[in-house]
């Protein structure tokens, strides 16, 4: 991912990641955000920008977080246009890495982002997403397809929470391969499934096993909300 980013460049460059809901979209965008930030004039990681914009005014709430974010402007603006012709004044001089976390529409990339004319020289806009023709549409031509686990990776990452180890314990083996194969190799279900069942009975895996494969038949992501749900805070 970084590679594609080429940070050396002068060119503004807008790069995309994309993949399923869960895939590890976003834990690859802040890692990325982690180890390069300290090159740019100013970053800003905006997270769920999909469903805060569905919210009311919630595009506006969007850019009141990346100017505050930014500490470019104490004026609190108060419309969209407002906003867009702010963020441009501010920025278009400035080296800037900005991540826009789960975008779902044009609409959205043109009042956060809009242009490259928008950034100054050798900044970067990294844009995560469900939809890799939204990347297309946007002209994002350089992305990272986020793939699913393999099967050894899905079992290490699923034991790391279920049993704090990279291998089931006896007793667990057969149920343990059963539910990752359900996980889909999915990071997120992973994590998820192996935090709640944690400590907990072979007849609690039986019980979530049957709605897992219920679900592959409907909607998987209801038993993991189930699942989330039912862990302690400290796990979520």
């Amino acid at each position: 991912m970084c590679s594609l980013l080429r940070t050396e460049s002068e060119e503004i460059r807008f790069s995309g990641i994309w993949g399923m809901g869960g895939i590890g979209k976003t834990t690859l965008a802040k890692l990325v955000y982690n180890k390069i930030h300290h090159q740019f004039d100013f970053s800003c990681f905006l997270e769920n920008v999909r469903e805060i914009s569905s919210e009311r005014d919630g595009l506006l709430c969007l850019q009141r977080k990346l100017l505050s974010h930014l500490k470019l402007s104490s004026m609190r603006i108060e419309s969209l246009d407002q906003g867009r012709e702010t963020i441009r004044n501010l920025l278009f001089n400035k080296k800037v890495l900005l991540v826009l976390d789960d975008l779902s529409s044009d609409i959205q990339l043109e009042n956060l982002a809009g242009k490259q004319e928008w950034f100054g020289p050798r900044s970067r806009i990294i844009i995560t997403t469900r939809d890799k023709h939204l990347l297309a549409s946007l002209g994002v031509c350089k992305s990272y397809d986020a793939q699913i686990l393999n099967s050894d990776e899905s079992l290490q990452l699923f034991c790391q929470k279920a049993f704090r180890r990279g291998k089931p314990e006896e007793g667990f083996i057969e149920l343990s391969k059963l539910v990752v194969q359900c996980a889909g190799g999915i990071p997120l279900a992973l994590k998820v499934l192996g935090s709640f069942l944690c400590g907990r009975r072979a007849s609690v895996w039986e019980d979530a096993l049957k709605m897992l494969q219920q679900d592959l038949q409907n909607d998987i992501y209801k038993t993991l909300r189930i699942s989330y749900d039912g862990l302690r805070d400290m796990e979520k």
